[in-house]
């Protein structure tokens, strides 16, 4: 035991020496600042901030952190740190800095981050980070920073991250990233770009993330993303770009995720995403795309979601999205379009949601959804449908929620949903969340003629009690929900009204015209011209929804062309003309 009390002594008296070291260091730290030890690591982490300081300090040599933030600084001078060669982390946001003189960071090889943001920083002068081999992370923006040049990052080599968003850069020159060979992560939204040049980011082969939203840009030279093979996500919204050419996004073969929405983009070249085969999201909303043709998405092999609600869409070409194989979900909603082709969503095997909502759909051809087989949720609410026919939904064996309100759907067909084995609810009438709203007050989910042509959706219904449909018509039964209906008062028949639309069209030669017949309660539609029964060839064709499609007219195609409405009561007619001109 009396061995062991020197060594507990001399233990006691180190540990009084280091702690009176300790005490020492920090009796050195700067009036008005704090100083702590750092934890991990040797030396002390300075915090300063929020202190009204004019000027740097004169901090401890062992200063492993600064943090000077939320004060007056108006400038960094040659050599401010000369003193604290090891300082890892340099905190100097939320001042007024205008000027950081390109020796203010001189020898500090070991620093990690540099925080500058929000401040008055007009440029950067060449060589102020030619020592900064070391950091990895440079917080820049909220300045008012308007070019960047060649020399403007030499020297840091080691850089993995890079903000430069909010300020007011108008000019990249090319080469200005070459040096940051490391560079993963670069943030240049809400700038004053208006064209991105050949070669603006050479050099930066590990790039990964490049957001460049919120600026101006209108024009993309055919080479100015070269070299970033391993970029996986572009950010290029709100900009002005008003078309996508083929070579534009060539060279991102390692692209997942693109994002060009709310820009002015009226036009995607046949073949532009071809090269992008590891692409699996597209978000091209808020545009004014018009036409989607078979070659808008060829090659993209790998997309599951792609977004393209809110354009200007009026037409789908037939084998549009053949290419997309592995989409899921697919947004089109809030867009123009009238019709849906047959054959428009062709190849689309494993798609699960469909958004459809918010168009000027009248009319679904027969079989269009046929490929859609593992369907789940269709949105086709907000749109201008008047029937549900016996080819509308099918192919959809595995829809399980339908989306119909804000339509005028009078009838539904026998069978209409025969091939809807597993469908478990349907949104007909006004959504429960908007009818406390004074807008929708009067108006009705949809327009259901309630007569001897609904049993076949009464039966359905009664298989499906959760679902809630109400009557429109006739006046007598409006508002009462089907499912209370008796079989008594479903029994009567009413005789059809029916209309056409337009009644008169005038038709340049060669071109086309839709000629719509409505009614209710109407179960089928014909059109005859001349007493003849208009069947279905290369120049006319006839739809369950009563359109009549006549292309590639001829001067022989005038005349008057009439339409008739039947049901179990009888049937009613409506007259259109045509002329050639």
């Amino acid at each position: 035991m009396f061995k062991i009390l020197p060594l507990l002594v001399l233990s006691a008296f180190v540990l009084s020496c280091v702690s009176a070291q300790t005490k020492q260091k920090l009796k050195k730290c700067p009036r008005s600042c704090r100083c702590f030890k750092a934890t991990g690591r040797k030396g002390l982490d300075v915090d300063c901030g929020n202190k009204q300081l004019t000027d740097l300090p004169t901090l401890p040599k062992n200063t492993v952190t600064l943090v000077m933030s939320d004060n007056q600084l108006l400038q960094i001078l040659p050599r401010s740190f000369s003193r604290t060669k090891k300082i890892q982390n340099i905190y100097l946001y939320r001042n007024r800095i205008r000027r950081v003189h390109w020796e203010a960071f001189q020898g500090l090889k070991s620093l990690k981050i540099l925080s500058l943001f929000d401040n008055d920083i007009t440029q950067i002068n060449n060589g102020t980070f030619k020592d900064l081999s070391s950091v990895t992370r440079i917080y820049l923006y909220q300045n008012q920073i308007r070019s960047l040049n060649k020399q403007s990052f030499v020297g840091l080599s080691s850089l993995e991250f890079l903000s430069l968003r909010d300020n007011d850069i108008e000019d990249i020159e090319p080469g200005t990233f070459a040096p940051l060979g490391k560079l993963e992560s670069l943030f240049l939204f809400r700038n004053n770009l208006t064209r991105l040049t050949n070669g603006m980011f050479k050099g930066l082969k590990s790039l990964q993330t490049l957001i460049i939203g919120f600026n101006r840009i209108s024009e993309i030279e055919n080479e100015a993303f070269r070299g970033l093979s391993s970029l996986k996500e572009l950010f290029l919204d709100h900009n002005k770009l008003e078309r996508v050419t083929s070579r534009m996004f060539a060279d991102l073969i390692s692209l997942q995720k693109l994002h060009i929405y709310n820009n002015a983009i009226k036009r995607i070249d046949p073949g532009s995403f071809f090269r992008l085969q590891e692409l699996n999201f597209i978000s091209a909303r808020h545009n004014k795309l018009k036409l989607i043709t078979r070659g808008t998405f060829a090659g993209l092999k790998s997309v599951r979601i792609l977004q393209l609600q809110v354009n200007e869409i009026e037409h789908i070409d037939s084998k549009s999205f053949v290419d997309l194989r592995q989409l899921r979900t697919l947004y089109l909603y809030h867009n123009k379009i009238s019709i849906v082709l047959k054959d428009a969503f062709l190849g689309l095997e494993n798609l699960v949601d469909l958004h459809l909502g918010f168009n000027m759909i009248s009319e679904i051809e027969d079989n269009a959804f046929q490929e859609l087989r593992r369907l789940t949720t269709l949105y086709l609410d907000s749109n201008k449908l008047t029937r549900i026919s016996k080819g509308t939904l099918a192919g959809l064996n595995s829809l399980l929620d339908l989306y119909l309100y804000f339509n005028q759907i009078s009838y539904v067909a026998n069978n209409a949903f025969i091939e809807n084995a597993l469908l478990r609810y349907i949104a007909w009438d006004v959504p429960t969340s908007l009818r406390g709203q004074e807008k929708y007050q009067n108006i009705s989910g949809n327009s259901l003629f309630c007569d001897c042509h609904a049993m076949y959706f009464k039966r359905w219904l009664s298989r499906h009690p959760v679902i809630e449909v109400s009557c429109y018509e006739p006046q007598k039964l409006r508002g009462a929900p089907m499912k209370t209906l008796t079989k008594a008062e479903l029994e009567k028949c009413y005789d059809p009204h029916v209309e056409a639309d337009p009644v008169s069209a005038i038709v340049k030669e060669g071109g086309q015209v839709n000629l719509h017949c409505t009614g209710t309660p109407a179960v089928e539609f014909l059109w005859y011209r001349n007493g003849s029964k208009m069947i279905n060839n290369g120049n006319s064709h006839v739809s369950s929804f009563g359109t009549l499609l006549l292309s590639n007219i001829k001067q022989s195609d005038a005349g008057m062309y009439v339409c008739a409405a039947k049901n179990k009561k009888g049937f009613a007619v409506a007259t259109a003309s045509l002329n050639v001109g």
